[in-house]
């Protein structure tokens, strides 16, 4: 039984070649033809068991709508598909109101066309709402013409009871079923919009070179711990790394060389971080680096330990290999100062290192 349902759930949610927004269209109208056909099929032996053969022979039409309008949403021919069953529903809805009576719960079916009307992003609003004031006319005309027009004949009591519950709860069925599928719509949308503004925010915070934090990302980050310093007195230590004689590097080997060093001298600073704090291009071939919840004399010796790692570290590109060696400078946040004095005071110590001999770390 398990296995019957998986299969339909399948049949019923398979793709069609008009695309994605046209492939949820069709699965909502799969569903609605398939609780149509059970409503009508029900409805069809009860009529014809309280001697309503010619309305049973209208409603035996409809189905064979429906059932074209399922087979079109295979075909990707979706809008037909749509239109057949909005059509098999009102059709229904006429010949019942009009031969059996308007008090059965025929009615509620035509709001249901609306929000299949409604689900396509492919059908202009206008023409939606013209939609919506049609089916305001259109019931209204059927309920004044419904008004001169004698009954078949009155129905036994309890067949009309029976007509009256099946036509609720097939009517809810559906009602709620087009309410799922506006509910999954709108969870898809939110989710395609979260992953667009995540993609955004991404774009706007990454260097596209390297792929590290950019200014604006590690400014943002920056402010963040000098709240937690206040907070929670976390110390953090800001440090600023340049290449040494990066300009000879683009002048002797070109731009290509230069983007390597920066891409691959990138990721050994991202690597040799992780855990310790976060990193960020600068500009040009400056990077700044914040070690958390460290003193001074602690970052200072990991900053060390990764400058002597990169000057070990050999750069290969296209035959050309090369070895490079940074210079920083390193400060201790207080909070006595601003972020911009404490990045500024660092800048100081490595400009101390690169006029000392480079190849160093100040602090």
């Amino acid at each position: 039984m398990k296995k019957l349902w998986t299969n339909y759930i399948k049949l019923m949610e398979k793709d069609v070649a008009a695309g994605a927004e046209s492939n949820n269209l069709a699965v909502l109208v799969r569903y609605l033809s398939c609780i149509s056909l059970l409503h009508y099929i029900l409805l069809t032996i009860i009529l014809a068991y309280a001697g309503y053969i010619y309305s049973c022979l209208g409603v035996v039409f409809c189905i064979g709508l429906i059932l074209a309008s399922l087979i079109c949403t295979y075909e990707a021919r979706i809008k037909l598909g749509t239109l057949l069953y909005i059509f098999s529903i009102l059709a229904v809805l006429t010949l019942l109101t009009i031969r059996v009576g308007w008090k059965y719960f025929f009615a509620p079916t035509a709001f249901i066309t609306i929000m299949v009307y409604f689900f396509s992003l492919n059908i202009p609003i206008r023409k939606k709402i013209r939609y919506s004031v049609f089916m305001a006319i259109y019931l209204n005309a059927l309920a004044i013409l419904k008004g001169y027009l004698p009954l078949q004949a009155e129905i036994n009591g309890h067949i009309a009871l029976v007509i009256l519950v099946f036509n609720i709860c097939f009517s809810t069925l559906a009602f709620s079923y087009v309410a799922y599928a506006y509910y999954q719509k709108f969870m898809a949308s939110e989710a395609k919009i979260l992953q667009y503004n995540k993609k955004l925010e991404q774009m706007a915070s990454t260097d596209t070179l390297t792929s590290l934090w950019n200014r604006r990302a590690m400014t943002q980050h920056l402010s963040t711990l000098s709240q937690q310093y206040v907070k929670h007195h976390m110390n953090f230590c800001v440090a600023i790394l340049d290449i040494d004689f990066f300009k000879h590097v683009n002048d002797e080997h070109g731009h290509g060389m230069g983007d390597y060093v920066l891409k691959s001298l990138s990721y050994m600073l991202k690597s040799s971080m992780d855990g310790k704090g976060q990193v960020a291009r600068w500009g040009g071939e400056e990077f700044l680096l914040t070690f958390e919840n460290t003193d001074l004399d602690r970052a200072y010796k990991l900053l060390d330990q990764i400058r002597a790692r990169i000057a070990e570290q050999e750069f290969t590109f296209k035959d050309v290999s090369l070895h490079l060696t940074i210079t920083g400078g390193i400060e201790e946040y207080s909070m006595t100062e601003s972020i911009d004095a404490i990045i500024t005071r660092a800048d100081e110590k490595l400009y101390r290192g690169k006029t000392s001999g480079r190849n160093q770390i100040v602090a």
